[in-house]
């Protein structure tokens, strides 16, 4: 319940500019994140192309 009163106030500030509470400053846009490889290049990987756990925990 109290997670949607928040955003219920967030919203509500939003829509009237009132954002000097701290409780009502938008959060930051989310870009999520990219793997990147050695070269610092984006890799594409599938939505769950990874190895969790590792194969060789040695390493």
């Amino acid at each position: 319940m109290l997670a949607a009163n928040i955003r219920l106030l967030r919203k509500w500030a939003k829509r009237v500019g009132l954002t000097s509470d701290p409780l009502c400053v938008p959060f930051p846009v989310d870009h999520g994140f990219e793997e990147l490889d050695e070269n610092g290049q984006i890799c594409p990987a599938g939505r769950f192309d990874f190895d969790d756990p590792p194969d060789d925990l040695a390493a």
